[in-house]
């Protein structure tokens, strides 16, 4: 009986520990959904910056509008045959990696700040005697002898080169000379290396009148654009992050079995991507986790006890576990090395994301294949899809619904639709019926079922792509009987899509990435181009409710507008285009005039004007009034 109570009293304690450490897992701060809108509105409105301060010629560029105008500017023509280095100072210049970047003799620019004060230009290149050319250009019309000497350490024979125009006579321009002298010296070293080299010191680089106008025009617009460019790659590797440390999870798992395994008095958990854990409130606790350096690289596993533990404990647990396997102590978290090379976890074992979805399908190797047809990489517009299909071309689309799938719909003689579309253990899907079928659309369903006894879906991506492929050859062959025998079709296996991933879409991925930036500046200029086409109509709007309502400040806000953050009685009219209406060039497209006001109005002040002016709809969302347009291109 005694036994009885001890054996009691032991399960309750573990089951309080149990519970107290199950209190302490919180879901993970760094992963939720982001708010890109949000953030952009911070970064280009609310704090000083390149673009909200263009017509101020007292604010002086920081590293962040450096970094913005850069992520802009650098992806143009003039760069294409250079390596450009982020904005740097003194203490933070690696000359060993610009070298090592620079052995492929394309020149490497960068802009650099001198004490915190002022920005200047340099480019470098390797001659073919194996000795490097520094060329600076300074806007004050100095050289940099501490520079020079980084770059002569470790013998290093160097010619350095500087320019001695001074262009910068008044004024806080020296951001702006910097990142404009520098597109001219690739444009130049583009042109003619030597020529450039031997007229240096009498070229002609920015002008201060130039830097003025760059300062109110170009350079506020590369800013706008170079703040676009930073949150998809932000976004890119939130999703690659994410991606990456589940794949890991894996293994992180069995690290924590095996440990828990020596010690049934401790808690061993592998934490998700989708939880933290605080260390103060849990008991007899110690976690195992994915980690990745800022850029992706170095994954391992972090191991790490509650705080009435001694990390020793968890080492101790480690060597019974896995013999003398490596780790490094730092701040009293183990870090395992994990024995992973994350360029072919990305090609070949994690499931396709998105970002590798579409620039595979942008390689123009496989854009040949599908020049009979109109490709989407989703299906969020299907007002576009059914546009293309006026011109009697068909549409292929992949969609991602938790596995990736393919579809191919196209127009009959008669005005109906036929769709036929891939899907796994399940004979419908009414979610593709509810997305297609509005309008009073006549739309025929066709779906294969193609059964997968493996339920690990993360081949699905590189079926999808190789079903397109599929689709487009047969239908290429001819329609009618692809149609008849589509329900019974042999598409891409698991095994063919593994294989696909490692070989022939590994290579894709590589040609498209080019491809896909470039069009990822096209879909740059087609919102620039619809804003500046729909300008005009906030203009007009603006100036009416300006009539309408006195005491208050109307503004229609061009690209490189903004409001200031302490702004009063001020209402802001703006074009507002949701992503789908420029990413696809269409013959109609969605709009938005967006209004919103300072935080000393109500939005009832702004409705109140709209009923004066006109009975257009509108909704409120956010403390943001929106009117949606559609235009239709003639």
């Amino acid at each position: 009986m005694e036994l009885v109570k001890k054996i009691g009293k032991v399960l309750e304690k573990l089951k309080n520990h149990r519970l107290r450490y199950s209190k302490s897992v919180l879901p993970k701060a760094d992963i939720p959904s982001f708010n890109f809108e949000k953030k952009k509105e911070k970064a280009v409105k609310v704090h000083k910056n390149a673009l909200n301060q263009k017509d101020n010629r007292e604010y002086q560029y920081k590293a962040k509008d450096i970094a913005a105008i850069a992520d802009s500017l650098t992806v143009k023509d003039e760069f294409k045959d250079c390596h450009f280095i982020q904005p740097v100072d003194i203490e933070n210049v690696n000359i060993d990696e610009i070298i090592s970047k620079i052995q492929d003799n394309k020149p490497a620019l960068c802009v650099f700040n001198i004490n915190n004060l002022h920005w200047i230009a340099f480019s470098v290149f390797k001659e073919v005697d194996g000795s490097y050319v520094v060329m600076y250009k300074d806007s004050l019309g100095k050289s940099n002898e501490g520079l020079r000497q980084l770059f002569e350490i470790n013998g290093r024979k160097v010619q350095f080169i500087h320019h001695a125009g001074y262009e910068q006579t008044i004024g806080l321009e020296c951001g702006i000379f910097a990142l404009e002298n520098l597109r001219r010296m690739a444009k130049e070293l583009g042109k003619d290396k030597d020529a450039f080299i031997q007229n240096f010191n009498d070229f002609k680089f920015c002008s201060l009148e130039m830097a003025r106008r760059l300062r109110s025009g170009d350079f506020a617009t590369f800013y706008n654009e170079g703040i676009e460019v930073q949150q998809a790659e932000e976004l890119e590797k939130i999703s690659r992050r994410i991606a990456l440390r589940q794949k890991l999870h894996v293994e992180a798992i069995k690290i924590a079995e095996e440990m828990q395994k020596f010690d049934t008095r401790l808690f061993v958990q592998a934490l998700s991507t989708e939880e933290n854990f605080d260390r103060n409130s849990a008991v007899n606790a110690v976690v195992v986790e994915v980690g990745l350096d800022s850029d992706l690289s170095n994954p391992h596993y972090r191991i790490y006890t509650s705080k009435d533990l001694d990390i020793n404990m968890a080492i101790n647990l480690l060597k019974h576990s896995f013999g003398e396997k490596n780790y490094i102590v730092e701040d009293n978290v183990i870090k395992i090395q994990a024995e992973t090379n994350i360029k072919a976890l990305f090609t070949h074992d994690t499931r396709y994301l998105s970002y590798d979805v579409e620039r595979i399908l942008s390689a123009p190797t496989l854009q040949k294949e599908f020049k009979d047809f109109h490709l989407f990489k989703s299906l969020l517009d299907t007002g576009a899809i059914f546009s293309k299909l006026e011109d009697g071309k068909p549409v292929l689309c992949v969609y991602d619904w938790g596995k990736w799938l393919a579809l191919c719909i196209f127009r009959n003689d008669d005005g109906t639709y036929t769709v036929l579309y891939m899907n796994y253990n399940s004979p419908s899907n009414e979610l593709l019926k509810k997305l297609f079928c509005k309008k009073d659309r006549c739309v025929k369903f066709i779906p294969h079922l193609q059964i997968e006894s493996n339920q690990d879906y993360s081949a699905s991506g590189a079926q999808a792509i190789q079903n397109l492929r599929i689709m487009a050859q047969e239908l290429s062959k001819g329609r009618d009987a692809f149609v008849e025998s589509f329900g019974e079709f042999e598409f891409c296996s698991v095994e063919s899509a593994n294989e696909l991933k490692k070989g022939e879409f590994a290579d894709f991925y590589k040609e498209g990435d080019k491809v896909f930036e470039t069009e990822k500046l096209a879909k740059i200029d087609r919102l620039h181009q619809i804003k500046k086409k729909h300008y005009p109509e906030i203009q007009n709007l603006a100036e009416d409710l300006k009539k309408l309502g006195e005491g208050f400040s109307v503004r229609a806000l061009g690209q490189n507008d903004s409001v200031e953050k302490n702004a009063k009685k001020t209402i802001a009219l703006e074009i507002e285009v949701d992503r789908y209406s420029y990413s696809y060039p269409s013959v109609c497209y969605n709009y938005n005039l967006k209004i919103y006001c300072s935080n000393d109005l109500e939005m009832i002040v702004v409705e109140e004007l709209l009923k004066k002016h006109s009975q257009e709809k509108y909704e409120i969302k956010d403390g943001v009034l929106r009117i949606c347009r559609l235009h239709v291109n003639r």
